[in-house]
């Protein structure tokens, strides 16, 4: 959800849709929905962690115009990025716990595309949304972009958060 609505804030509009009137550029007509980027909103597969082609020519477009020159401001050092990914924070079943008050149903490698929960009222298991980035998904795993990677592949270098 986080990275859906930075694609908004860097001019992308969903995918299939015609651009913006108050921004122009290449818009999404070219990208069905149903493919399920990033700016689709439908993200129960892999592709729902990745960029559409053209959302990666949206952000060209915006990026290299005149309303984006705010970004080029250097940031202050002394304001760096948490390194904790919110998977390590909230467990499966808290995750389900706060957004459907009940516990998750499977706690593996399925969980990272697609997060299930109980639900108190059918009796059965739904699906809401992929786990946290960061989540446990069994054997010493965690999930990270949509996959389940062991652990020590999550590094986060300084050149992924500063740009340097």
């Amino acid at each position: 959800v986080a990275a859906h609505e930075v694609g908004h804030l860097l001019g992308a509009v969903h995918d299939g849709s015609p651009p913006p009137s108050y921004l122009g550029g290449p818009g999404a007509r070219r990208c069905r929905w149903e493919d399920g980027y990033i700016m689709s909103d439908l993200r129960h597969t892999e592709k729902g962690f990745r960029w559409s082609h053209c959302s990666t020519q949206q952000f060209h477009h915006f990026l290299n115009g005149d309303t984006a020159t705010c970004l080029y401001n250097l940031p202050h050092e002394d304001e760096s990025l948490p390194r904790i990914l919110p998977g390590k924070l909230l467990s499966l079943d808290q995750q389900c716990r706060k957004d459907r008050g009940t516990s998750a149903c499977f706690k593996d490698e399925r969980v990272c595309a697609q997060l299930f929960c109980f639900d108190s009222s059918s009796g059965y298991c739904v699906s809401y949304r992929p786990a946290a980035e960061g989540s446990e998904c069994g054997g010493g795993k965690i999930c990270l972009n949509g996959r389940c990677v062991y652990d020590n592949e999550n590094t986060i270098s300084d050149h992924n958060i500063h740009g340097r």
